[in-house]
């Protein structure tokens, strides 16, 4: 179903009150889902914020915070690719031809005719990081990674707990105590342990030293 096309049509039926009223039991959020900004009852819209993905360096971080829906071949193009609002990317390449980066984990490519619909807020970072990526789950105790992201696979409460331990792009992590079945194992993140299951550590990627 087009919600979109359906709100667009709706917004023109509404009275003032019965919008107002809408939205309040909504929360009265400030973005739609896309990212584009919603004008208060009194048209007022929030500040812009974010640079086109097109102007991101490699090496740079950064939260997608809008996709612009309209032509919709290109939004179309942006979906197909499993990008949304939210989600943490890394950059790799920068070209005249092509945008490569990493998304929650895995690697997108687009022209950059396509990415300059996508508007992004770059992230600053615990410590610089390059290189390769791997994941979790590969290492050994001892041994110390920069979190480069966590697989889209990982969804929901799951995803929201490794993001409050602190499990997010730029944080040095450290695994510290392998258990008796190496499963699960404990990691240092910003100063405090905890315990992952390998499904997890699996689902996180990571740059380390022998890779850089």
């Amino acid at each position: 179903m087009d919600w979109h096309g359906i709100a667009e049509k709706m917004e023109h039926v509404y009275t003032p009150e019965e919008a107002d009223k809408l939205a309040a039991q909504i929360g009265n959020p400030v973005y739609d889902p896309h990212g584009d900004p919603i004008p208060s009852s009194k048209g007022d819209l929030p500040h812009k914020k974010g640079k086109p993905l097109t102007e991101m360096l490699p090496t740079e971080f950064a939260n997608i915070i809008h996709i612009e829906d309209e032509p919709n071949a290109i939004y179309s193009q942006i979906l197909a690719q499993g990008l949304y609002p939210g989600m943490q990317i890394r950059m790799l390449e920068v070209s005249d031809r092509r945008m490569k980066f990493v998304a929650d984990g895995e690697e997108c490519v687009l022209s950059p005719i396509i990415a300059k619909n996508i508007t992004v807020g770059i992230l600053k970072l615990d410590k610089q990081v390059e290189g390769k990526f791997k994941t979790l789950s590969n290492l050994r105790v001892g041994e110390k990674g920069i979190v480069l992201g966590i697989a889209k696979a990982l969804r929901g409460q799951q995803r929201r707990r490794l993001m409050d331990l602190g499990i997010v792009p730029g944080t040095e992590i450290e695994a510290q105590l392998e258990s008796i079945t190496s499963d699960p194992i404990a990691y240092k993140v910003r100063g405090s342990v905890v315990a992952l299951r390998k499904q997890q550590a699996d689902r996180i990627y990571l740059v380390t030293e022998d890779n850089k």
